[in-house]
């Protein structure tokens, strides 16, 4: 009993001395690893801003960006640095970012801490791009076959003037005609932008003479006009069918449409022969495939990935035929649709993808089209349609069929 009785006292002797010793251990380390992990922290801050003096971290508003870890001015008043961490589909860790940016709004220098992704967008050459760029970052592009990194580093650095912007002085860069109405494309069209959330809207190249210039979604789903009033250029937005849905002034304000009738008129003409070339190539593809068939173009209220629909009268049946084109994971999808006023899907048809070769091949081929062939738009047979180890093309399928019976009933209620 006495020896059990000094083995305790003696066990609890030693506990108190470790944990004393550990405590002050405790002491003396905690400071030098604050001091250390703060060292650290500061590295990137003076990798960017070199001749800055001291850093002095402001206090960011309720609101700003998720991703905006720290915005620091140098004392001296040289300029900024914020942090940044982001992610894409293929994240394995977050991507850090630190980047620099001077007093007159430009960055100065932006360091890459930690890029753990699936692809390279080229660590050593794509941050350097941004050198020199104010907010608007104009002329800076995702990186091809890595949109999905270089979207979200590219997202994350506006963030960051974003959140500069609010507590600095700090004026905003002029963006580009382009960048205008990818912004605009990418509020109005959600379904003409990637899975990377960029909206995919250019210009057609063409001179006109009674507009500015014309912007089409790359899967045909919507337009944007835009046109001069005055010294200010404004932007008018149209559906897949050529139907105005807004306007904007030039600081992407939407804008009362009456106030501008004249040049929506003339917009409304250029449109207007861009859905009918548009209807032309499906009027054509329609033929092929119905001998004699009537077809006429119809107009619906929806506004989706479906970028036409027509009506096709046969001796055998009337039908609606809708064409749909929802994002995959190389870039729209487009499905043409022959369905019953049931929905019933009498021709199912992939007129185009940009899928990688295995996947590309297997949403395009004969065996896939007739297995769709007999089901119905309207509840998708979720074996039919999955395509194994391919979820993006799966999933714009699946839009496809859902977009689709929006179009039908859209028709329906309208008949």
């Amino acid at each position: 009993m006495k020896d059990s009785l000094k083995s305790i006292v003696v066990l609890t002797v030693i506990c108190l001395v470790v944990s004393a010793v550990l405590a002050g251990i405790n002491q003396v380390t905690a400071p030098i690893i604050a001091e250390n992990q703060s060292s650290k922290a500061n590295e990137s801050l003076y990798a960017v801003l070199p001749d800055a003096e001291n850093f002095e971290e402001l206090a960011l508003p309720e609101g700003s960006p998720e991703t905006v870890t720290g915005v620091y001015r140098d004392t001296a008043g040289s300029g900024y640095a914020i942090t940044l961490e982001t992610s894409s589909q293929y994240s394995s860790s977050n991507m850090l970012i630190t980047m620099g940016v001077g007093a007159d709004g430009k960055i100065v220098n932006i360091a890459l801490t930690n890029y753990a992704e699936s692809k390279d967008f080229g660590t050593e050459t794509y941050p350097q791009t941004y050198i020199g760029a104010d907010s608007a970052l104009s002329g800076i592009d995702t990186v091809a076959g890595v949109t999905y990194s270089s979207a979200a580093f590219k997202n994350a650095v506006a963030d960051g003037f974003t959140a500069l912007m609010s507590v600095a002085d700090i004026a905003a860069g002029e963006k580009t005609e382009d960048q205008i109405v990818s912004e605009i494309g990418t509020k109005l069209f959600p379904y003409a932008c990637n899975n990377a959330g960029v909206c995919q809207i250019s210009a057609t190249g063409e001179t006109y003479s009674d507009i500015k210039n014309l912007y089409a979604a790359e899967n045909k789903t919507g337009y944007i006009a835009a046109a001069e009033f005055g010294e200010e250029t404004i932007y008018i937005a149209f559906d897949a069918f050529g139907t105005v849905i807004s306007t904007y002034n030039s600081e992407e304000e939407e804008a009362d449409a009456s106030s501008y009738s004249a040049e929506i008129e003339k917009a409304s003409a250029e449109v207007a022969a861009l859905v009918s070339e548009k209807n032309d190539k499906t009027v054509t593809r329609l033929e092929k495939m119905f001998e004699g068939a009537e077809i006429t173009p119809i107009t619906l209220n929806v506004q989706s990935s479906v970028s036409s629909a027509h009506t096709v009268i046969t001796p055998d049946g009337n039908y609606v035929a809708v064409t749909a084109a929802p994002y995959g994971y190389g870039g729209p999808v487009e499905i043409l649709f022959v369905l019953t006023e049931q929905g019933d899907i009498v021709r199912f048809k992939v007129v185009s993808q940009k899928e990688t070769e295995y996947f590309g091949e297997a949403v395009a081929e004969s065996g896939y089209a007739s297995k769709q062939e007999g089901t119905s738009v309207n509840a998708a047979d979720e074996e039919a349609v999955t395509i194994a180890g391919c979820t993006f093309t799966t999933n714009a399928v699946k839009a496809a069929y859902a977009d689709a019976a929006e179009a039908l009933e859209a028709y329906n209620l309208f008949e």
